[in-house]
């Protein structure tokens, strides 16, 4: 019973009995956002998911459940960092170096996204920039950045695929 307490006074408008049932589940709801967003930010670490996920209710998902299985399953190795990109290899002791062919730089989702000189024709057709910051990036749909991961072929499938 204390915690209905606590949360009756630390959500507003919980606490007026005017208010209509559609009121007070909006109130919960945008509560929820608000400890959920809260928490994301505060949260140390995760620096490559932060690049592509500012805050946890961002518009650039879209359409993002309309996606195919593979087009998701490429999506979350380039954000969470886990894929078969050089930098990850290499921390697992799978690559000789964490480099990239381009000579740029380490093979990151990152780079991979927004700089590696081998996918600049592929970044301006499908991205709209030969370069891309990470502000430019983050505010992209995920349809489209799974899109040219898939273009790319990179992650061993798509239209570029070795």
């Amino acid at each position: 019973m204390d915690l209905c307490l606590k949360l009756t006074k630390d959500i507003p408008g919980m606490g007026n009995p005017g208010n209509t049932l559609t009121e007070v589940k909006e109130a919960i709801v945008q509560w929820g956002r608000k400890a959920h967003t809260r928490r994301w930010r505060d949260l140390e670490g995760q620096k490559h998911s932060k690049l592509f996920l500012r805050e946890p209710y961002q518009a650039n998902l879209g359409n993002i459940l309309k996606l195919s299985r593979n087009s998701l399953r490429l999506l979350a190795q380039v954000i969470t960092g886990h894929n078969t990109l050089n930098y990850h290899l290499h921390k697992m002791g799978l690559a000789s170096s964490p480099g990239c062919e381009c000579g740029q730089g380490d093979e990151t989702g990152e780079h991979l996204l927004t700089k590696c000189d081998k996918y600049c024709m592929t970044r301006l057709v499908v991205l709209g920039g030969l370069q891309m910051t990470t502000e430019e990036l983050s505010a992209l749909p995920f349809a489209t950045l799974a899109r040219f991961v898939m273009r790319t072929g990179r992650l061993g499938c798509g239209e570029g695929a070795k």
